[in-house]
C-alpha cells in the first residue's frame, strides 16, 4: 500500500528527491507521469510548499 510518509522517510534515508520515488512508484505511475509530477511540484503549488 502506498504511504506518502513512508516515501518521504525513504527519500530522506536514501538522500534522494521525493519526486524520484514518486515517479518510480508503480501505483503513482498508473495515474501521472514524471512531467505531471514535476509540474505539480513547482514552488507555487501547495504540496511543494508543504514538503
Amino acid at each position: 500500500m502506498l504511504s506518502l510518509p513512508d516515501l518521504c522517510r525513504q527519500a530522506v534515508t536514501e538522500q534522494r528527491p521525493l519526486i524520484e520515488l514518486l515517479a518510480a512508484h508503480p501505483e503513482i505511475r498508473k495515474h501521472v507521469d514524471r512531467a505531471a509530477l514535476s509540474a505539480s511540484a513547482t514552488p507555487t503549488t501547495t504540496w511543494a510548499r508543504a514538503v
